[in-house]
């Protein structure tokens, strides 16, 4: 087997690479076995020192020169697309020992250069690292603190979609439900029986867990409510703190009522059996509230 220059400069370059990452933003660095597109991958650390379990990974370009332009197959633009991951292109100039990276799988980026290479005859783009990317130097350590967020945005964003659903549904439904009859009035003229009972569990599960998702994420990624999509901290307050904080104290007044809708006598077995049925989809996701109301249903027979 021939140790050939390609192979020589691109092992060098993957090992320097590492090596800068441990040494000066003291972050565990690996080499992965296969290059499939992949060629690293940082863990992310935090203040005190400890692993979080969330990556970078990181493709590999090695040169003798920053004159030295790198081709990108098509292939390799979808494959970091399907990554929720984030994903940095890196490019190594070993005459100077300087490194070079481009967030290759942010949105922006990724069009641009996808479009490309879709558009060639060969389905690939000559990417500049050294010019399009940023020069990678110590105080970077905190822009890769930030891209760790990439996937949990929308994560984020979504529980805040179904955490505004749920509250506004039981807002809407309950909240001026006083005493039983105006509980009763309120779901007859919206829906029957069993539509009832497993609408107003669906969105205690969706209150619940969605609340406790944003609740975990803003405490443990602060840095994330400056990087969302359309929403203000202010707002994100409002829908954690305020609106949960509503639909809680909604959820508290009309369980009892729920409670006696659900022994209702004129309920038939078939309804309450379609019940168990619904309930039987939500699985282990379903909150203590619900799980009280799904043994009161079973309680029933």
């Amino acid at each position: 087997m021939t140790y050939n220059s390609e192979k020589v400069i691109g092992d060098a370059g993957e090992h320097f690479f590492t090596y800068w990452i441990i040494h000066n933003f003291q972050y565990p660095c690996r080499l992965l076995d296969k290059d499939l597109g992949l060629d690293a991958k940082i863990e992310i650390v935090d203040d005190n020192q400890k692993t979080t379990g969330e990556f970078i990974f990181v493709q590999i370009k090695s040169s003798s020169s920053t004159k030295i332009k790198h081709k990108v197959k098509l292939r390799h633009f979808l494959y970091w697309e399907s990554i929720s991951i984030p994903v940095i292109l890196v490019g190594i100039d070993l005459s100077t020992n300087n490194i070079y990276w481009l967030h290759i799988n942010d949105d922006k980026v990724l069009v641009k250069y996808k479009t490309r290479a879709i558009k060639s005859k060969n389905e690939n783009t000559v990417i500049n690292i050294y010019r399009d990317g940023k020069k990678l130097e110590s105080q970077d350590k905190g822009i890769f603190e930030i891209l760790r967020f990439k996937h949990i945005i929308p994560e984020f964003e979504d529980s805040a979609d179904c955490l505004k659903n749920a509250t506004n549904s039981l807002i809407n439904t309950y909240g001026n439900v006083i005493d039983y009859k105006t509980f009763a009035d309120a779901v007859s003229n919206s829906m029957g029986y069993y539509d009832a009972v497993s609408d107003y569990i669906l969105n205690v599960d969706w209150l619940i867990i969605h609340t406790k998702k944003m609740e975990y994420i803003s405490k443990e990624y602060s840095d994330i409510i400056n990087h969302l999509n359309g929403y203000t901290k202010d707002q994100i307050d409002d829908i954690v703190e305020q609106k949960t904080n509503q639909a809680l104290a909604i959820i508290d007044n009309i369980n009892n009522y729920m409670k006696e809708y659900i022994q209702d006598p004129y309920a038939t077995t078939e309804d309450k059996k379609e019940v168990l049925i619904q309930l039987s989809n939500y699985g282990s996701l379903q909150s203590q509230e619900a799980q009280n109301l799904v043994n009161l249903v079973q309680g029933t027979f």
